[in-house]
């Protein structure tokens, strides 16, 4: 079984966790693992990239920063089943030298009710959650105030020298 997560964005870490300004879906892997990799996770793919998009551009617009997030999330995960294809022999491209995976991610504009992690992004900082459904079927409601805070890593801003 694939370990689904979901990613929420935030203008604010002081926002209620229901008012996420964007929302993506990764299909499986969506475990944090460690921050050095030592234990592969998302936290290891995600926090190089928000510390470098967030010392280059700024947190403060979170649509673009999820969008980038998304492609480069997405663009790591056609290299690997690109890869894949090749080894296995399987799943052959239909445009020479184009293949890409047509999984793996994905853009929601409301909650899974299978979501095994749930990763709040803010100006700063990464919150991880552990997610409560009242039910998995399909007809869920989330329990908020059941949401287990796992862990929580800061955004460093890198100081710039001033010439």
């Amino acid at each position: 079984m694939s370990t689904r997560c979901q990613i929420g964005f935030y203008q604010s870490e002081q926002v209620d966790l229901r008012g996420y300004e964007a929302l993506l879906y990764r299909h499986s892997d969506g475990y944090p693992g460690t921050l050095d990799g030592k234990q592969y996770g998302l936290l290891s793919e995600i926090i190089p990239f928000l510390t470098w998009f967030d010392n280059t551009r700024g947190m403060s617009d979170i649509e673009y920063c999820a969008a980038r997030l998304l492609q480069y999330l997405a663009n790591g995960y056609d290299i690997q089943t690109k890869e894949m294809a090749k080894r296995y022999d399987w799943m052959k491209p239909t445009i020479p030298g184009e293949f890409t995976g047509v999984l793996g991610y994905g853009i929601c504009k409301d909650l899974h009710p299978d979501i095994d992690f749930f990763y709040a992004i803010s100006p700063g900082m990464v919150r991880v959650f552990e997610p409560h459904f009242a039910d998995r079927t399909g007809k869920y409601a989330p329990l908020w105030h059941e949401w287990r805070l796992l862990e929580t890593v800061n955004i460093v801003k890198e100081l710039v020298p001033v010439s």
